[in-house]
């Protein structure tokens, strides 16, 4: 029969592996939440365009940034000439 000091001793080292094991998890999953957050309540109220070429091809420069503002006349891509190109 083990004495009451080695009973006690181990239920304490148990204790500490589960709460330990427990604050890990939490840590985990709040530092992920953290880097990748999600919602199933997202929604955006915005201005969107849709833009599309009068032809095809492949595009070869974007010179606007993400979120850019941009007005009437800019140059939003361009696509690859070579295929256009005569003689």
């Amino acid at each position: 029969m083990a004495r009451p000091g080695i009973r006690r001793i181990t239920a304490l080292l148990l204790a500490f592996l589960i709460l330990g094991s427990a604050a890990a998890a939490i840590n985990s999953f709040l530092r992920e939440r953290e880097r990748a957050p999600y919602t199933d309540d997202a929604s955006i109220d915005a201005d969107v365009v849709h833009v599309a070429p009068s032809v095809s091809g492949r595009v070869v420069q974007l010179p606007i940034a993400e979120n850019q503002l941009v007005k009437a006349g800019d140059i939003l891509f361009v696509i690859d000439p070579e295929p256009f190109k005569f003689g």
